[in-house]
């Protein structure tokens, strides 16, 4: 994501609508690929691909008309809405995480139906609307970040530091690449800022503590190692990580 910033190049969320098995090339652009969220087998990609085929979806219910829901469970849908593969037909990605027990539900009626023959002659052309629970908890934007982050690896959509962007340019706090681009030219310190991703706690060939941590920036990722007076120093704990 970084090189693609770097060369403007805009990294397009997962969509159930317009992406595939593949990551899809644009001219200034590039489609996630699904398979490329974790826990996402192909095998489910090919089916998505194949039944929506050249006719997109329209909406929830549409997707859950079409659906095996043998070959997509709770946990494929749960990670596809984190992921924000849902965004296009369900905005609120709360929304849609709350549907999938109706979704899964109704598309086993409607397959079992389909297997045994069974019609509704009162029924529609169109799907029955998928309903929503009417008291859904919104979701912070850093719950929904969170929760991507932990399906495709980094920060797509956005990033839990975007809303301390004004804050930060008043502190000259750089981003981490544009901190490296500096130290090339050389720079020998600069101001940054990060959310902690994961730390490794370690010691030292003298038994003291130290600790590798990751941060992330809306520019990328990177590393910093603490060792035991900078953990004492600044209080790094376990509930920092």
């Amino acid at each position: 994501k970084r090189e693609a910033d770097r060369l403007e190049i805009e990294i397009a969320p997962p969509c159930i609508n317009r992406s595939g098995a593949d990551f899809i090339v644009g001219e200034n652009s590039i489609h996630y690929s699904l398979c490329a969220i974790k826990g996402i087998g192909k095998q489910v990609i090919e089916h998505i691909v194949e039944i929506r085929s050249d006719r997109p979806f329209s909406d929830l219910a549409d997707f859950t008309s079409r659906i095996d829901p043998k070959t997509i469970n709770k946990r494929v849908m749960e990670t596809l809405v984190n992921a924000g593969a849902f965004d296009a037909l369900v905005p609120r990605r709360e929304l849609a995480f709350s549907a999938v027990d109706a979704v899964l539900a109704t598309a086993q009626r409607t397959t079992s139906d389909r297997e045994q023959g069974i019609s509704d002659m009162f029924a529609s052309n169109s799907p029955r609307p998928i309903s929503f629970p009417s008291n859904v908890k919104a979701w912070s934007e850093e719950e929904k970040l969170n929760r991507e982050f932990g399906v495709i690896g980094f920060h797509l959509s956005g990033h839990p530091l975007d809303q301390y962007i004004e804050l930060f340019e008043r502190l000259r706090v750089q981003r981490w690449v544009d901190f490296e681009r500096a130290v090339a030219t050389g720079a020998s310190a600069g101001r940054l800022a990060g959310t902690v991703t994961s730390r490794q706690d370690r010691k030292t060939r003298k038994g003291a503590a130290m600790a590798i941590i990751v941060l992330s920036d809306p520019g990328g990722g990177f590393e910093i190692v603490a060792f035991s007076e900078q953990i004492s120093k600044f209080e790094i704990g376990r509930a920092h990580v």
